[in-house]
């Protein structure tokens, strides 16, 4: 699967690390995407209702309240289904090089 990015909007961007935004509308999902690097999922609003589509299909519900933090590793590929009443609103960091 070719690179996509992980999230709505680049905010930030150097040699160690990169800062996105990811914002899903209830209802709504993130198209299948890749993560390129470790990430940090940081969850800035509650609360938030989320299944994770996998690459093989599978799906994994995720509750998160604001300030939760979520750590992926590559590779990982999913899709984001909001499912719950409220706007998605994260920060995604990843680390390059690790």
């Amino acid at each position: 699967m070719p690179y996509r990015p992980p999230a709505n909007r680049l905010l930030f961007e150097n040699e160690h690390t990169r800062v996105w935004e990811m914002l899903v509308p209830p209802g709504e999902s993130f198209p299948m995407h890749s993560h390129e690097y470790p990430y940090l999922s940081l969850a800035m609003e509650s609360p938030a209702a989320l299944i994770l589509v996998e690459e093989d299909g599978t799906e994994r519900r995720l509750e998160l309240e604001a300030g939760a933090v979520v750590w992926g590793n590559v590779p990982d590929v999913h899709a984001v289904k909001n499912v719950g009443a409220t706007t998605f609103r994260n920060r995604l960091v990843e680390f390059k090089g690790v």
